[in-house]
């Protein structure tokens, strides 16, 4: 049996990309699609418009947050990155849950949970191993610049800073990752076309 000494087991790494990760990427696609057959529920094409940015924005980050997670290369990583990396899973799926439910009052003590959760994990360096690009503080002042628009939403127009806040985290999150995510990308594409090459050998 694998000696844990406050690391990644590899059952745990499994359960992480394949299960928990994929689980949270379905919770989002159901919440698009509850979303979609409830648009006659909503008031306002403000409030349609600003969860389907939200969903939209989980979404796009959860993809590109796995696919860095399975292609980067796997170093020891601390006990406080899986409980952090658990309780942000936790708190995308209630965000996605949220989101339809068509009720801003109770739906801003889940958006404010996820950014509490982000910021108290880059405040406590959960998922600094993971960052190729040495830019914690950045991913830090990202998601306090969510939270500071979800406090405005709490007192002014959530339908509008909720969802700028998710936008104006995630640019801050993709730009500081950005060498890691054209990598991957490029590895993608590189895989594409060698497949296609197999292919064309085949014929």
């Amino acid at each position: 049996m694998e000696k844990m000494n406050g690391n990644f087991s590899r059952p745990k790494r499994f359960w992480l990309e394949n299960i928990l990760l994929p689980a949270a990427a379905g919770n989002i696609l159901w919440a698009f699609l509850q979303h979609t057959t409830n648009l006659h529920t909503l008031d306002g094409v403000g409030s349609i418009a600003s969860i389907y940015v939200i969903l939209v924005v989980m979404m796009l980050y959860l993809s590109l947050d796995w696919m860095i997670l399975v292609t980067r290369e796997r170093p020891d990583l601390p006990a406080k990155f899986l409980i952090f990396e658990f309780l942000h899973i936790i708190a995308l799926a209630l965000v996605s849950i949220a989101a339809v439910k068509a009720d801003w009052s109770s739906a801003l003590y889940f958006f404010s949970l996820y950014f509490a959760v982000t910021v108290s994990g880059h405040l406590m360096h959960a998922w600094e191993l993971r960052s190729s690009t040495h830019r914690p503080h950045l991913l830090l002042y990202g998601n306090a610049i969510g939270a500071s628009l979800i406090g405005i939403g709490w007192y002014w127009h959530p339908e509008f800073f909720v969802p700028v806040g998710y936008v104006l985290s995630l640019i801050v999150w993709m730009f500081a990752r950005k060498e890691t995510i054209q990598l991957i990308l490029s590895t993608i594409n590189q895989s594409y076309e060698k497949s296609e090459n197999d292919d064309a050998d085949i014929a």
